[in-house]
């Protein structure tokens, strides 16, 4: 067989790059002029394989996969950029279809070569597979490839056979959410697969009845895990976009989809429903909360700077850690006690300075994001310290820090809400330094 090329329509970016996060759609092609990406085309993208598909193809499955993650009017979540890589050869729009996958460019298969596109060249950080083999069973060749490439996510339908499932190897790594299927009551449907006591620790439920975008221009509904892993990988696309530091951790990334999601059924994880539903909303916002991080209070740090002012008000820029000069770097001193400054160069701090004594009233918010509000948040802290000569060779010195963090501040989006509340931690130490003869 001649090597297979893929056929890319737009240039390679480089990594530093990509403003929303990407979900690698492995599925049939995707119709990416379909009225649900519209005036945003450029969200949507689909790579065929030219020397074994000789035109571009469109597919229905795929088509409506990809619309449930980021389409413009019923997608998941609409910043989203979806990169879809052909896996099925097309015998009509609906199937039958050929699996590509198995084929090999030089010594990788068409399956891994497109993951290893998606993470290298488009920014992909999580790949969505709503296909399988079998009834409920997982090859090895799939763990391997998750292994493998454990630095993104993987969102797999668990499949429509109504059994328990099972995994080559006995193990789904951490990088590897499997989704079942529940009806509009949030009861597993007859046909969705589900986890068993062995997989329950590595599984969520989302909607699997989903009306979507067809292959054409219109819209149908189909059912099938196939359509509820979509939602999941939209859900996972999000929190990447609001916390680029989650992108590549597969692991935080599961952990936090897995704890936040409604409990379905038996109370606690289960073996029918895993986890239960995911839960976008509690999702963004637990993630929001767990990112964010109080000003510490430290005492003023002494370092180079210039003073312009005088003897009742004055202005310090105390450079940076890289030797630069902004407001940040900036103190503005009322007397020799009472000044404004930046905590860490970012958290605007009110400080008072007596005899050792720090007292600091810090104010926080955390980073716009839209559809999610934060409310602005305070925090006090005391810190002292006091040292004492006890001979011309030592010290003794006493440092306490007692932050006292009380929060006004709270993130909400639609009916859900998280109040911040952080339990303060106080730090004292007495400490020796000095010489011996």
């Amino acid at each position: 067989m001649k090597k297979i090329i893929l056929c890319m329509m737009l240039l390679v970016l480089t990594d530093s790059r990509f403003a929303h996060a990407a979900v690698g759609v492995m599925d049939g092609p995707i119709n990416c002029a379909h009225q649900e990406w519209g005036s945003f085309a450029g969200n949507c993208k689909s790579f065929f394989y030219k020397d074994f598909v000789s035109q571009r193809q469109i597919s229905l499955h795929g088509t409506h996969v990809s619309s449930i993650i980021n389409g413009k009017r019923i997608g998941v979540y609409k910043g989203a950029r979806v990169v879809g890589y052909q896996m099925f050869y097309m015998h009509g729009t609906r199937g039958p279809y050929t699996w590509l996958g198995d084929n090999r460019v030089g010594n990788i298969t068409l399956e891994e070569s497109a993951i290893i596109h998606g993470y290298h060249h488009m920014g992909v950080t999580v790949f969505n597979q709503s296909y399988g083999r079998g009834a409920g069973w997982t090859p090895a060749k799939a763990v391997q490839l998750w292994n493998k490439y454990n630095k993104v996510t993987f969102t797999r339908a668990a499949g429509n056979s109504g059994v328990s499932l099972q995994v080559s190897g006995g193990r789904i790594p951490d990088n590897v959410i499997m989704v079942g299927a529940v009806d509009g009551n949030n009861k597993r449907t007859p046909w969705s697969n589900y986890p068993g006591e062995r997989y329950k620790h590595d599984f969520v439920m989302a909607p699997g009845i989903v009306r979507g975008a067809d292959e054409h221009n219109g819209y149908i509904v189909m059912m099938g895990t196939s359509m509820a892993a979509p939602y999941v990988a939209g859900v996972v696309a999000e929190l990447h976009d609001r916390y680029p530091q989650y992108r590549r951790n597969p692991k935080a990334t599961k952990r936090v989809i897995l704890i936040t999601a409604t409990d379905l059924g038996a109370p606690g994880v289960d073996a029918e429903y895993g986890y239960g539903l995911v839960n976008r909303n509690k999702a963004v916002l637990t993630l929001g909360k767990k990112v964010y991080t109080p000003p510490v209070v430290v005492p003023d740090r002494k370092a180079p700077h210039v003073t312009i002012g005088h003897d009742r008000f004055a202005m310090q820029f105390v450079p940076g850690v890289d030797g630069e000069l902004g407001i940040p770097n900036m103190r503005y001193s009322f007397n020799d006690e009472l000044s404004l400054n930046y905590l860490d160069g970012e958290v605007p701090a009110l400080q008072f300075h007596k005899k050792g004594l720090t007292l600091s009233l810090a104010y926080s918010k955390v980073e716009d994001q839209p559809e999610v509000y934060y409310s602005p948040m305070l925090s006090a802290g005391v810190n002292y310290f006091k040292e004492w000569d006890i001979s011309k060779t030592s010290q003794l010195a006493f440092d306490a820090e007692i932050p006292m963090f009380t929060f006004d501040g709270y993130a909400s989006w639609d009916d859900d809400r998280i109040d911040y509340a952080e339990t303060p931690t106080y730090r004292m130490m007495l400490k020796w330094k000095g010489t011996f003869n």
